[in-house]
């Protein structure tokens, strides 16, 4: 199947409105569907201005000046650029009739997690982020493919990840969007029990442009709790918030080498709405560029481990930025129940800042345990002890009930002889 933007005409006056009350951030671009291949949708474009009057893009987009399938070239603009609607631009042509301006804010999915619920081998949920900082989960456990689709009947995202409050009819503000380019982590709640149990583990930010580098919105990382198939159209406000607290031990206040939680218990219940928990905030470090999250996350046990980004000022730096491995516990977002980092002074510290732009991690097993890894621009940095528990020692904590993986056990056979 293909996962396309249904492109949609909603007429903006206001850049932020939904036109269409269907409640979902697209600015006229289009819900998300499965369609054939053949149906495939087109670039959604929305209406900037009428012609003779002045347009100003609310980010930096493609702009064309026409109507009736008569357009000029569609030309780039920074955003915040203001315009005279008219033929400037260029002639669209005779077919055009009451020409007007229209900009592109198409949207588009990052990496997608599928799921299989049952474990029969087929596929049966797919999750993935957009850039306008949606959550998406598609079912597609029928056999009949006709019926694949979102896993609402409302065409709504399970979550949208905002810096801010949620307009009145369910969408995040353009300057409050919190994209989300890398693939989610899915595993078990294992203090739930039903069909449909899963914990959605992702970050948020951008880092593909030039512009996304001195971004200064904030960003966060969430855990969510999909609980049934129609749960949906949920926010921070349905989540816990916790706080992610810089510190240090080199008696240099801005010299922030480590982080602690200051975390509050999470009551995963449908009965008072309470489905995850989310950091306010990924603090950054001095200054106004915005941390965020373009890796996915990992789970060794009862650890989560993630990665950020905070990149540099200006093009000629000879380091593209430094970040954060973040090493919490996953049902609260709490600081570890191991010393991963084994820091003097930080006894189970959450984070560690790692002074190289970070490119991934794995995990790897020996004779000395369990180690996670992680490489930077600059080469591997040294790989930490999820069996010991760092350098500090402490064990793995196994009261968690349940397991945070999915059952185990033989998945398949095959006689070689």
């Amino acid at each position: 199947f293909i996962v396309y933007l249904d492109a949609s005409t909603e007429a903006i006056t206001d850049p932020g409105d939904d036109a269409d009350g269907d409640g979902i951030l697209n600015h006229g671009h289009g819900d998300y569907s499965i369609i054939a291949a053949t149906t495939a949708a087109t670039t959604a474009w929305s209406h900037c201005a009428d012609n003779g009057a002045s347009c100003t893009l609310p980010e930096a987009a493609q702009v064309r000046y026409g109507s009736n399938g008569s357009y000029t070239p569609a030309v780039s603009m920074l955003k915040g650029a203001v315009f005279t609607c008219d033929a400037s631009l260029g002639s669209p042509g005779a077919g055009a009739v009451n020409p007007v301006c229209e900009y592109s804010d198409s949207n588009g999915l990052s990496q997608p997690e599928i799921v299989d619920l049952n474990g029969d081998g087929t596929i049966d949920r797919v999750y993935a982020g957009d850039l306008h900082g949606n959550m998406w989960i598609f079912d597609i456990s029928a056999t009949d493919t006709s019926s694949w689709g979102l896993h609402n009947t409302d065409n709504a995202p399970f979550f949208t990840a905002c810096a801010a409050d949620l307009k009145a009819n369910g969408f995040c503000h353009y300057d409050s969007r919190q994209p989300i380019t890398g693939k989610p982590l899915i595993r078990n709640n294992p203090i739930q029990t039903g069909a449909i149990n899963k914990l959605v583990f992702f970050g948020t930010g951008q880092y593909l442009t030039a512009d996304d580098r001195a971004s200064s919105i904030k960003q966060s990382f969430y855990t969510v709790w999909d609980v049934d198939n129609v749960r949906h159209s949920l926010d921070r406000s349905n989540l816990q918030a916790q706080v992610i607290d810089n510190a240090f031990n080199t008696g240099d206040a801005s010299d922030y080498e480590t982080r602690v939680i200051r975390s509050t218990s999470v009551n995963y219940s449908t009965s008072t709405a309470e489905y995850g928990w989310y950091y306010e905030e990924l603090p950054g470090l001095d200054g106004p560029i915005a941390e965020r999250v373009i890796l996915t996350p990992l789970l060794f046990s009862g650890v989560l481990l993630f990665q950020t980004l905070i990149p540099n000022e200006g093009l000629c730096n000879a380091s593209a930025g430094s970040g954060y491995i973040m090493a919490v516990d996953p049902l609260t977002g709490g600081n570890p129940p191991i010393d991963v980092f084994g820091i003097d002074g930080v006894p189970y510290a959450a984070g560690v800042l790692v002074n190289g732009f970070m490119l991934g991690g794995s995990f790897t097993k020996g004779g000395d345990g369990v180690k996670f890894n992680t490489d930077t621009a600059d080469g591997p940095s040294p790989p930490l002890d999820l069996t010991g528990g760092g350098s500090a020692g402490g064990g793995v904590n196994n009261d968690i009930p349940g397991s945070l993986f999915p059952a185990s056990g033989r998945k398949t056979w095959t006689i070689i002889q």
